[in-house]
């Protein structure tokens, strides 16, 4: 998969198609809600060990950023998407993944999110960041990334 960056931020590809329909939805005249939130900002990625749904210190931080900077907007809408790397099987990893956007929308929910604003969708092994065989550990492949906009 191709990584696109702006101003050395890596920018995942669903940022990059929401950003792409609101501009587009814009360009042809359309006044829907969905038109108007192209408040779209980078999205927060975080990691996970291998068969674990804790959060990655490191990168717990990303979480607190995006906090921080959506404090004041009390209609924003969160999507935490979550992947694993390729060890295990199918089933096994998306249910993984699923626990791991449980476990990060818990995270958001402590800080201050209404759960009715967050939407979580679990791809397991499937859209890996770094292609690799089967049963291949790869940090950067078990991720979630946390994208956000407000009208």
């Amino acid at each position: 998969m191709k990584q696109h960056t702006r101003r050395g931020l890596v920018l995942c590809p669903a940022f990059r198609i929401a950003k792409v329909v609101a501009i587009a939805l814009l360009l042809h005249g359309q006044t829907s809600s969905i038109a108007r939130a192209t408040s779209l900002h980078a999205p927060a990625v975080v990691l996970f060990a291998t068969d674990s749904t804790e959060i990655d210190p490191v990168t717990f931080g990303e979480i607190q950023r995006l906090l921080a900077d959506s404090h004041t907007k009390q209609k924003a809408r969160f999507l935490v998407q979550c992947y694993a790397d390729s060890v295990g099987s199918d089933r096994y990893n998306f249910a993984l993944s699923e626990r791991r956007c449980k476990t990060v929308r818990d995270a958001l929910v402590d800080g201050g999110i209404a759960s009715n604003r967050i939407e979580t969708l679990a791809h397991g092994e499937h859209e890996l960041n770094v292609p690799t065989g089967d049963n291949v550990a790869e940090q950067a492949n078990r991720k979630a990334v946390i994208t956000w906009t407000w009208d």
